[in-house]
């Protein structure tokens, strides 16, 4: 239906008419509510007054039915299709972008917050984390926080839990928070948590009986436990404690306390503890940095303490990461180790830390030969898989292989090869497009 003919139908209806007609059209679809709301938006000059405020309202609670639409069903089913999480998080966004532009009543941000919390309670729709989000945003002023609080606090979630004694704490609601925080006591943070609350009020034996407390009782990783009783005991100066702090750790095998240790034992000037510190990172710790500490090593150890520990450092390295001992081994150009394993292994391997390219690219100077040939049986076996990803290996590599031998000065044995390789190949046409420029 043309514009024209839309205007001879409503030019002769009345006000009373155009407002039934524009009801009964806005309650055949959500499209058409749409179209309505946009209209409204768009001409609504004042963006403080109520109209607009009802506009925006009308528009988030639309946004919302239609995301909670989905979300059920993903709570439901514990997830669903990528396309309808996907629109669901837009729908998500844009009422984020709605709250955080508009200034909307309680009454409507309060029910919009409760059913949204409902969605939490269930917590199995995995958009939970974005509506949590979105709770925050809704409550603004100090008591529609304390409305949020109390609410998360009847989750059955440690971490919605959590999220509630932050909240009391923030407002000021000390005693909430206290009884939130005492009876949830689970992780190393939730204990620095309570350990902090009193030592802002000056209440050091307290801080400090919950902080050793949670030592003993946490089973998860304890070290913000231990950079809090380090900071309090350093900051003291109190060096009895940080030294039975120390010897707790070295029981637990507690790294964090080891590396901290490290450090103060350095800023003291105390070598042997510094030395000890640092060597025990090496031999115990886990997931270290092992070759920044083989560094470390080297300049903080004496020249005579480093010979005497260095190949006991290198053995553990060696067997810690392999990419940390083949860098040693560059650094000392002892290449024959790295070279037999290129060899044995190509530039494929299991070990996902091990950039092979990187050492064959460093070796090509020394053993020019030996890559250029570990190179040539990469591109074969490359070639035996027809696709596009593999094309773009064998290109890559080919490149590679130009430049060894031209520095080599084998350019006959490069063309001939090169040319070898095209003829065998020649009905695949896509990798030859590819080579065009090599």
């Amino acid at each position: 239906m043309d514009k024209l003919t839309i205007k001879n139908l409503i030019e002769k209806l009345n006000y009373d008419e155009l407002m039934d007609l524009t009801m009964h059209m806005a309650s055949l679809s959500e499209t058409a509510q749409n179209v309505l709301l946009d209209f409204c938006m768009q001409h609504e000059k004042d963006k403080k007054s109520a109209n607009y405020v009802l506009i925006v309202e009308q528009r988030l609670m639309q946004y919302w039915r239609e995301a909670e639409s989905i979300i059920a069903e993903f709570d439901c089913y514990g997830g669903g299709r990528e396309e309808e999480e996907e629109i669901a998080y837009d729908l998500l966004e844009q009422m984020k972008e709605l709250i955080e532009n508009n200034t909307l009543p309680w009454p409507v941000r309060k029910s919009l917050l409760d059913d949204i919390m409902d969605w939490i309670y269930s917590d199995n729709s995995g958009f939970s984390d974005y509506l949590i989000d979105l709770t925050f945003l809704l409550c603004v002023k100090k008591q529609e926080k304390k409305y949020l609080a109390d609410l998360l606090s009847k989750a059955r979630n440690s971490y919605y839990q959590d999220m509630a004694a932050k909240t009391y704490l923030e407002i000021g609601e000390n005693e909430k928070f206290l009884q939130i925080r005492e009876a949830n006591l689970e992780y190393a943070s939730d204990y620095v948590q309570l350990a902090k609350y009193y030592q802002r009020r000056k209440d050091g034996k307290k801080a400090l009986e919950i902080a050793w407390n949670g030592l003993k009782k946490c089973q998860y990783i304890k070290d913000e436990l231990y950079e809090f009783l380090y900071k309090y005991y350093n900051k003291t100066k109190d060096e009895i404690s940080l030294e039975k702090l120390y010897k707790n750790s070295l029981k637990e095998k507690n790294d964090r306390m080891v590396e901290l240790m490290y450090r103060h034992y350095k800023k003291a000037g105390n070598y042997s503890g510094k030395k000890e510190a640092l060597l025990r990172l090496l031999y115990h710790g886990r997931d270290q940095d092992v070759l920044k500490l083989y560094k470390e090593c080297r300049n903080e150890l004496t020249k005579d303490d480093f010979a005497k520990e260095e190949q006991g450092i290198i053995n553990i390295i060696k067997k810690t990461s392999l990419s940390a001992y083949f860098d040693i081994l560059l650094e000392k150009d002892q290449t024959e180790e790295i070279l037999n394993y290129l060899m044995k292994n190509g530039l494929s391997t299991s070990d996902w830390t091990l950039d092979m390219g990187k050492y064959c690219d460093k070796l090509a100077n020394k053993h020019p030969r030996e890559i250029v040939e570990i190179y040539w049986n990469e591109v074969e076996g490359y070639l035996c898989i027809t696709n596009q990803r593999y094309y773009d290996r064998t290109a890559f590599v080919l490149k590679k292989i130009k430049k060894i031998m031209q520095k080599q000065k084998w350019l006959d044995e490069w063309e001939e090869r090169y040319q070898k390789l095209l003829e065998t190949h020649k009905k695949k046409k896509l990798l030859l497009s590819m080579l065009r420029d090599l």
